[in-house]
């Protein structure tokens, strides 16, 4: 049997020798990487003469099929011989098959990872040693006990690029716009939204998609905004070839990393390398990836994600050296960058406590014939480094077999049971050094010493007072064999204790001693655990009456209370912060909540391994130069803002530790205000200022801005761009050509000016309706007026009601707009400063759910708020032509102004905090106050100092304008087509109250927008 083994490994070096063969050995294929790097000692045991019979079949021109047949003919001749040697043994011939595999050979030609690989096979074998007769090669079997781990969209990484495949859904909304779409990155990298069209992804990170689709969105719809999500990842198809058990093309999930592949493959056969895998991407080498990093180090930082048509290439084992015995970790280990014991003994983690100094040999074959025994046991640790490892080298540490033989033991009622040498002149105090030693419910008063008597062979126990011992009080003199007899008090019948439960590091029950303070029963159970909730903990006290037990709960604050008499029995329950938190919220890309627990600091919250960065967790835009704590107070009820420097988080400069419900606010420059813009005005369709994004091109600016009108001067476009020089402020006025400098970078604050060229534009329209004679859309001259209009349009109809006309302008609009949305601006920081206390208080499932309803609230009103929207209206008073033509209302034209005349309206509307809100029938002379009784009469909720008459030709009236008179106000006379507005008291909600002149700035949005705002709330 074991001929025919060295016949099958000579067959395996003849692979070694000519790698680029494979030969069918009796039905199985064998290549050199089988068994490349074989322990060299296995050479000179191969049967006489067979290796010059192979060397001779490769020289010939048929050496594969020479080299098979001298194989199966060496192989056949030891069949016989084993077959002879069996028969002179055996009483009854058993029938040989030539054709079958041997079970050993089969059994050495296997690669699963738990199998025998050959290269086990030969430490096994070649060196005989009986701690040697199990290694087994490091790190195969990770594949056959890892579990791969699919990817998550749970938490989608803004790092990750999208590719063909990927899945988004898109969410649009705003004041034409509502819906959402579901978009598939094609093959051309693009995805197609209704509306918008397509948009080019592949490529893009994620956390860029959202402002890319934005971009496209607003060059076709206004005032929109949109959401963005990944909901599908696409697979990848990878390749992975070489030593792996399932070679060939695998798909796999997005960010599956290298091992994955591997794993993926079936793993890596014994065969293969672990130590030089490679992943190549379109030809080219991308990384090697050294599985021991992480296997021995947890190093995972090597590994890399997977693209597409990656290419995972796992090459042939390199060499070996295996180390058995008194290590943390025997086996047969790759090498790599390791030349020295000392190398070796760190890959197996290095030495038992039982390793045996003496005898530490290092076996090896030299020359592929002599074995040697290298005794190292003479080397210091130190010296280990200068001793070279081959190829094949079995280093072995003997396990000590003895303990000496004079020895004290402590036993019983201790944390660590142990034996001792025995020292001439040892004591007790040399081994009972602390109370600490004592496990809970100890006796102190005494301990017995167990005393062996080699005369009588007799053990005797003998007392002696153990707390003194700790005291310095006693001690008594050791002799070998003692044996320390620590008792507990159950042993003994005593019952006084006390038990601690919750959040302690051990918990359980404790011998209760006269004037036990609570600090000293938290410090026998360990200490506190950091969840622990300190401010409300409870004893169960059992209280005798004259006829039965009660027990009575004891509620106390830890932090005031340390000093606290115990009494037996006494029941302690530490409760848990179970629902202490704290929150991440604002302008970040994953607002989050975390546990609490004591300690945690800022930086806890905002770095994390896996996004160590702060483009990582803030959205674009962020405000680097200071956050927000808002910090709730029990003792007086309120929240506080303290401001901190976000930047020096991140740079190591900064840290502070957090309380329990703390939100984190991290703010945008748009929140306060502070964000850049550039301003484009001239021959452009929108004049204006516009924010301001980093990169931005002088074309990006005229998309923005509508475009150039036709007759602008585009080799003329003026840049004025400011600078700061010492102490003065720098103006630098740069010319371009639109048509030759349209990437041209602009910069914060940039003001561009398009010229136009004098009496060239496109054609201008405006629109008329109502009561004239051809309402319609009319192109206009330069300079025509609304009286040319008017009598364009045919004149004024008999029923034209001049006092209700309302004429619109863009230009108008676009300034009202502005105001009202800064305004809202204003109301929402002021919200978010006086509200987040609600959070803070929310310390049980009622106040949670009450601080979400006021959360909802308040977006629901700026919801409503950001609904408005300005109309543009400017206040005109028409007469009939012959009057008005001329008059100071007879405005200039200009593009897309609109002109309406209604007829005389019959009503007066209310809307509002009134008891019937509706239209009444109009009635000559009459005033505010008898339309408002006409609708019951003004609510208690209403908010009278804010009450204000929307008049038909667009002018608002106001209490302010009467002096603040009641009376005055309510005793005007009203026109046909007036409204009434009696606004809620926004402040007798309890939610608003604290909001800072929440009245006033929804009075001057409603004012602005010139509309009639009844809110719901």
């Amino acid at each position: 049997m074991i001929k025919k083994i060295w016949i099958f490994l000579c067959f395996s070096l003849f692979v070694f020798v000519v790698p680029s063969l494979a030969l069918e050995y009796q039905g199985q294929t064998i290549t050199a990487q089988d068994i490349k790097n074989l322990p060299p000692g296995t050479i000179q045991s191969l049967p006489p003469g067979t290796m010059e019979k192979v060397n001779q079949a490769m020289s010939s021109e048929q050496n594969t099929l020479q080299a098979k047949e001298v194989l199966q003919k060496e192989t056949a001749t030891a069949k016989t011989e084993d077959t002879t040697n069996k028969l002179a043994n055996e009483s009854e011939p058993k029938e040989n098959k030539p054709d079958e595999i041997d079970p050993d050979i089969k059994k050495l030609s296997q690669d699963a990872p738990g199998s025998v690989s050959i290269i086990e096979q030969q430490y096994r074998q070649g060196y005989s040693s009986t701690l040697s007769s199990n290694l087994k090669q490091f790190g195969y079997d990770f594949f056959t006990s890892a579990k791969m781990q699919q990817s998550s969209l749970a938490v989608p990484d803004p790092a990750y690029t999208l590719g063909t495949g990927d899945q988004l859904l898109i969410r649009l909304w705003g004041s034409n716009v509502d819906a959402e779409y579901a978009a598939i990155v094609d093959r051309e990298g693009k995805i197609n939204v209704p509306k918008i069209g397509k948009v080019h992804l592949a490529g893009v990170k994620y956390g860029d998609v959202e402002s890319i689709i934005l971009k496209e969105a607003e060059k076709y719809i206004q005032g929109i905004n949109l959401s963005v999500s990944l909901t599908k990842l696409r697979s990848l198809e990878v390749y992975v070839v070489g030593a792996v058990n399932n070679p060939g093309l695998h798909i796999v999930p997005s960010f599956s990393t290298i091992l994955d592949g591997l794993q993926m493959a079936g793993g890596v056969k014994k065969s293969g390398t672990l130590r030089q895998i490679k992943l190549n991407r379109a030809k080219k080498l991308i990384k090697v990836l050294d599985v021991y990093d992480l296997l021995l180090k947890g190093n995972r930082g090597a590994d890399e994600i997977l693209q597409n048509k990656d290419v995972i290439f796992v090459p042939g084992i390199g060499k070996t050296a295996a180390v058995a015995g008194a290590v943390n970790n025997e086996g047969i280990f790759e090498l790599a960058r390791e030349k020295n014991v000392q190398d070796l003994l760190r890959m197996s983690g290095g030495l038992l406590p039982q390793a045996f100094g003496p005898r530490i040999y290092l076996r090896r074959f030299e020359n592929n014939k002599n074995f040697i025994i290298n005794d190292i046991s003479s080397h210091s640790i130190k010296g280990w480094n200068k001793i070279g490892i081959q190829n094949g080298d079995l280093l072995e540490l003997t396990f000590s077999s003895f303990l000496p033989p004079k020895v004290v033991r402590l036993e019983g009622h201790v944390w660590s049971p142990d034996v001792f040498q025995f020292k001439k002149g040892m004591k007790l105090s040399n081994i009972l050094t602390s109370p600490a030693l004592l496990k809970p419910d100890s006796i102190t008063d005494f301990a017995l010493i167990y005393r062996y008597d080699a005369k009588t062979t007799r053990v005797t126990p003998m007392q002696f007072p153990l707390s003194k011992v700790f005291t310095g009080e006693y001690d008594a003199r050791l002799y070998p064999f003692d044996k320390i007899q620590i008792l507990s008090r159950a042993n003994a019948g005593i019952s006084e204790n006390f038990s601690i439960i919750g959040a302690v590091w051990k918990p359980g029950e404790y011998e209760y001693r006269k004037g036990l303070k609570l600090k000293d029963a938290l410090a026998l159970s360990g200490g506190l655990m950091p969840e622990a909730r300190t401010d409300r903990i409870e004893i169960a006290r059992k209280i005798k009456t004259s006829t039965k037990f009660e027990t009575e709960y004891i509620k106390l604050d830890i932090t005031k209370n340390y000093d606290f008499i115990l009494k037996p029995d006494d029941k302690i329950l530490i409760p848990k912060l179970e629902d202490y938190f704290v929150s991440l919220e604002g302008h970040v890309w994953f607002p989050k909540k975390m546990q609490y627990h004591t300690g945690m600091k800022l930086s806890d919250v905002l770095i994390s391994k896996d996004l160590p960065k702060p483009e990582d967790i803030f959205k674009p835009d962020v405000l680097m130069a200071f956050g927000l704590i808002y910090r709730y107070n029990s003792k007086t009820t309120r929240t506080t803002a303290i401001r901190f420097p976000l930047a020096n988080v991140f740079n190591g400069t900064h840290d502070e530790v957090l309380q329990p419900f703390d939100r984190i606010q991290v703010l945008s420059r748009k929140d306060l205000g502070i964000e850049e813009k550039f301003s484009i005005t001239g021959s452009v369709w929108k004049e204006g200022e516009f924010e301001y994004q980093p990169g931005l091109r002088l074309k990006d600016a005229l998309a923005l801005a509508g475009g150039v009108k036709f007759g602008a001067r585009t080799n003329k476009v003026e840049i004025a761009r400011q600078s700061i020089k010492g102490n003065w402020m720098q103006t630098q006025y740069i010319v371009l050509n639109l048509n030759k400098d349209g990437d041209f970078i602009l910069k914060p604050y940039d003001s561009v000016l398009i010229p136009g060229i004098k009496n060239a534009s496109l054609v201008e329209k405006v629109t008329i309706t109502g009561e004239v004679a051809y309402p319609g859309t009319y192109t206009i001259r330069q300079g025509e007026k609304v009286s040319d209009l008017i009598q364009r349009a045919g004149g004024f109809s008999e029923y034209a009601y001049f006092y209700g006309a309302k004429y619109t302008s863009q230009k108008a609009r676009i300034i009202q707009q502005k105001s009202i949305d800064q305004m809202i601006e204003k109301l929402k920081l002021s919200i978010m400063q006086t509200t987040s206390g609600k959070a803070q208080t929310a310390l049980d499932a009622e106040d949670v759910k009450a601080a979400e309803l006021t959360g909802e609230a308040t977006q629901s009103l700026l919801d409503q708020l950001t609904s408005i929207k300005a109309e543009g209206r400017i206040s005109i008073k028409l007469a009939d032509l012959i009057s008005f033509k001329d008059s100071l209302y007879d405005f200039r034209l200009k593009h897309e102004d609109t002109i309406d005349i209604p007829s005389k309206p019959s009503f007066i509307s209310v809307v509002g905090s009134v008891y019937s809100p509706g239209s009444f029938l109009y009635e000559p002379n009459q005033s505010l106050k008898f339309y408002l009784s006409k609708s019951g009469g003004i609510a208690k909720t209403a908010d009278e100092d804010y009450m204000y008459v929307l008049k038909a030709n667009g002018e608002i009236m106001s209490m302010s304008q009467n002096n603040g008179f009641f009376s005055k106000f309510v005793n005007t006379t009203l026109m046909p087509g007036d409204t009434i507005v009696v606004p809620e008291n926004l402040e007798r909600i309890g939610y608003l109250k604290l909001i800072s002149d929440i009245s006033d700035i929804v009075f001057k949005i409603a004012t602005t927008a010139g509309v009639a705002v009844a809110l719901s709330l």
